[in-house]
């Protein structure tokens, strides 16, 4: 209702008055909904009628009184036409009414050209009205030169219109950023580091905020990570990018305590995020845990941790604890692995069981078991086990 009143009081308002107020002897009601008879609202004689349906009989005749003293469009009914042509739904059209007035007091001629440049770039239907909805003013503010070459821009970086589409759906706020000011230059940038789009495209996809921070900003983020010893030519450095660019300082702080703590210094701290910048997006808790348990269960040295991130990036009940338990029993049992902790514990699940759980089946069938704890059946590893069972 509150909205209503806000939609009736700015259609009233001098700013959005058409020339036609200027014959004091036109006056205009509009009839929001069909289920108002012809008798219920006096009308003045020269009044226009639009039907628009969304809103009850109570907010109809509330909307009557202020409007009597206003005027509108001879035919507001055509702009209300023209919408549902170019694939509006009724709530849609009330959405965007409500919202914005001033869209009542176009006409078709200003926006069909717009409209026409929207759907040659491949807005149509349901897509077109939600842009629309979401970019009101972006239809009227320097629409040729501002709005379009943001959106060519996209599809170009992104690869096709429909990734731009998915992406405006999570992300409304995506085209008021400047390109001249924010975001060419992020852009640039990570060019110059030797990043190529496919990977900029990915991570505009999935983490958009990371291309939309201020350039001064991913500036600074840069320094920091090349003072922690990744090079702006290193394959992570994109990926040491990401990690701090979602990693506040103080978060960041916390997890350089914790590790210190743990047995790291901080030159294993730095050596860990060269290697594996995502080491440091668990929480702190999971990091503990999983420290705790490679250096007092497995028996590693805080240093060798280090120097294998990875490790702290696996899963602790899914692939840290079983594996490492299977290498104990086959240890106990006399048949020892050459191969290293991290490549044993990296490897796919396949080669795993090939390699460790079924050529032992016949002296340790407990193997099996062990093999399936912490996993959901979902995982689809006891299927695997099945399968490569029957095989062997």
């Amino acid at each position: 209702m509150m909205m209503f009143r806000f939609f009736i009081k700015k259609l009233c308002g001098p700013a959005f008055q058409h020339p036609s107020s200027r014959n004091p002897t036109f006056r205009c009601i509009c009839c929001f909904s069909t289920s108002i008879t012809e008798g219920t609202i006096p009308k003045p004689p020269s009044a226009v009628e639009f039907n628009y349906v969304g809103f009850s009989s109570e907010e109809t005749l509330r909307a009557s009184k202020p409007l009597n003293e206003s005027t509108l469009p001879q035919q507001p009914e055509l702009i209300l036409g023209f919408l549902k042509r170019s694939g509006f739904d009724d709530i849609q059209i009330k959405n965007l009414v409500s919202r914005h007035p001033k869209w009542l007091l176009l006409d078709e001629e200003t926006l069909q050209p717009k409209f026409k440049a929207l759907q040659d770039l491949g807005f149509s239907g349901p897509d077109l009205a939600g842009f629309i909805i979401a970019n009101p003013f972006g239809i009227f503010r320097d629409f040729e030169h501002n709005l379009l070459p943001k959106i060519e821009f996209w599809i170009d970086l992104l690869g096709s219109f429909e990734a731009l589409i998915k992406l405006l759906k999570n992300n409304r706020r995506f085209l008021k950023r400047s390109l001249e000011k924010t975001i060419i230059p992020n852009v640039m940038m990570l060019r110059e580091c030797g990043i190529p789009d496919i990977r900029i495209r990915s991570v505009v996809k999935h983490r958009p905020s990371f291309i939309l921070q201020k350039p001064d900003r991913f500036k600074t983020l840069a320094a920091h990570v090349e003072k922690m010893g990744v090079p702006r030519s290193s394959g992570m450095f994109f990926w040491a990018l990401s990690s701090l660019q979602s990693t506040s300082v103080a978060r960041f702080n916390a997890r350089l305590k914790l590790m210190k703590s743990l047995g790291w210094s901080k030159e294993d701290f730095n050596t860990a995020f060269c290697k594996n910048p995502l080491f440091l997006t668990p929480s702190l808790k999971v990091m503990k845990e999983k420290m705790e348990f490679l250096v007092n269960e497995v028996g590693c040295e805080p240093s060798y941790v280090a120097n294998h991130p990875v490790l702290l990036s696996l899963s602790l009940e899914k692939r840290l604890i079983p594996r490492h338990w299977v290498l104990q029993m086959l240890k106990l049992r006399g048949l020892g692995n050459r191969k290293s902790l991290t490549t044993v514990m990296c490897c796919s699940d396949k080669k795993f069981i090939n390699d460790f759980v079924l050529c032992h089946l016949k002296e340790i069938p407990e193997l099996l078991g062990i093999c399936s704890i912490g996993r959901k059946k979902k995982d689809g590893l006891d299927v695997l086990v099945q399968k490569l069972s029957v095989l062997a």
